[in-house]
């Protein structure tokens, strides 16, 4: 038999790169609820900290936080995902969200139409997926390339 050998023109990259961070979250330790971090953080080849702030980074996630299932929607909390990225411990305050699974259809569907906005007013929710599980979003400017994330 003759051997096929097959010729990659790429260099398979040791280490992930890419502009968006996805993080699917399942569960929370000890809470049927909430889910929620204290901060995320990204380390480049070197193992040095980035600073995902001055790199531009933006965070989003759905479930966006309790405010979604906050009856007083004029009380905002302070707990989002913009503060996952801040500097400082003193400036932190972290992100808490609903847990997807326990969310109503009423609520998941006021959820859709805050993230779809002004495109939602007058629509129903029909075709727009909810995910199963809470979704974060890190999303740079650029590709950056991490060697750990915590």
């Amino acid at each position: 038999q003759r051997q096929m050998c097959i010729r990659d023109s790429y260099e398979t990259p040791l280490l992930p790169t890419g502009m968006m961070w996805r993080f699917s979250l399942f569960d929370n330790y000890n809470d049927q609820y909430y889910v929620g971090l204290d901060a995320i953080e990204f380390f480049d080849i070197n193992g040095k900290l980035i600073d995902a702030v001055s790199a531009g980074a933006q965070v989003q996630a759905v479930p966006y936080s309790v405010s979604d299932v906050q009856p007083d929607a004029s009380q905002q909390d302070p707990r989002v995902p913009s503060q996952l990225l801040t500097t400082g411990a003193e400036h932190r305050c972290g992100w808490l969200a609903p847990l997807a699974r326990c969310m109503t259809p009423l609520e998941r569907a006021a959820c859709v139409h805050r993230v779809l906005g002004a495109a939602a007013q007058g629509s129903t929710t029909m075709g727009v997926s909810f995910p199963a599980n809470n979704v974060l979003l890190v999303m740079f400017p650029q590709p950056i390339t991490v060697s750990a994330i915590k």
